[in-house]
């Protein structure tokens, strides 16, 4: 009988020595929030892979009542994040990574940037405040989770992005969310028959009209038309449409830039493709009733024209 009771005494005794020096699941989530930019860092990491439980660690929930805080608090994370994505370029040189913070943002404040507003702009900022396990952490403060609303209701995906399956919000490849993936799928599409529908309608149109006077050439020049056009106006489609979902500002630019150098190319083959038409049209007023000497000259400074077109 002594040897188990002396065994269960070292245990015992092992143990006091042990457990004092590993952290506490609080004392770790502490250590986390102990600068503005860990706190910082938790919350865009933390959202970046889609754990919003998670990221509202870093938000200062006190306002909100105690059993509130677990579905509220992700669901604003998850909101700020989609607008801090859009809006706000974060200066991670320029967030402070002492526990004191950064003295010239004012005692207990670190200033992360501003989001415009209507006719003015929201601060965004980290607050020192007492942490629930003793000590003090820093939070996204106080005043920018209560402008969180307002934010969503002007930059934010609306009623859609409050119902999405969680699968397509948690899973993000590049910073694009999947329903967001699948948005852009779908606006390609859209767009594609957007810009056939479109040129269909206005060419018709304009070919109607075409045909109504006596010179052919107008027919043509509606034919000539018809392939920029479509390109033209799908690509316009999709920038619209693309805008509806509110991309990170990064895949934005993407986005950004692919339609305005696709917008170049549908001009850059209107000119090409008008060049030639101009070419054939001059070629044919000017070998009419002309001698075959001067049509064959004629023909010829018209190829060189539209070889150089085409390599300009």
């Amino acid at each position: 009988m002594r040897a188990p009771a002396l065994c269960l005494t070292c245990l015992a005794g092992f143990a006091a020595t042990i457990l004092p020096a590993l952290p506490s699941a609080a004392s770790e989530g502490d250590e986390q929030l102990s600068t503005p930019r860990r706190a910082l860092e938790l919350f865009i990491n933390s959202g970046r892979e889609g754990d919003y439980q998670r990221a509202a660690r870093a938000l200062d929930l006190s306002a909100l009542p105690q059993q509130q805080r677990a579905a509220e608090g992700a669901r604003l994370a998850r909101r700020l994040k989609l607008v801090l994505d859009q809006k706000l370029w974060i200066d991670w040189e320029g967030i402070s990574d002492e526990p004191a913070g950064d003295p010239a943002d004012g005692p207990d404040i670190e200033v992360i940037g501003a989001i415009p507003l209507g006719g003015t702009t929201i601060p965004v900022s980290l607050a020192r405040i007492d942490g629930e396990a003793g000590g003090q952490v820093w939070k996204l403060s106080g005043a920018s989770v209560s402008r969180i609303p307002a934010l969503y209701e002007a930059y934010g995906a609306g009623w859609v992005g409050d119902h999405l399956p969680e699968l397509l919000i948690r899973f993000r490849v590049l910073e694009v969310e999947a329903w967001q993936w699948i948005g852009l799928l779908l606006a390609l599409g859209v767009a594609w028959l957007l810009g056939m529908g479109l040129a269909w309608a206005g060419l018709g149109l304009a070919d109607r009209l075409a045909r109504r006077t006596a010179p052919t050439w107008d027919e043509r020049l509606v034919d000539v038309a018809r392939g920029p056009a479509r390109l033209f106006l799908g690509v316009l489609a999709f920038g619209l449409l693309a805008g509806l979902l509110h991309l990170a500002a990064p895949a934005q630019r993407v986005v950004d830039k692919g339609c305005r150098t696709l917008l170049v190319v549908a001009a850059a083959w209107a000119c090409l493709r008008l060049v030639t038409f101009l070419a054939e049209t001059l070629q044919e007023a000017l070998t009419q009733g002309e001698s075959e000497g001067r049509a064959r000259g004629v023909r010829t400074m018209i190829v060189v024209a539209r070889r150089i077109a085409s390599v300009t």
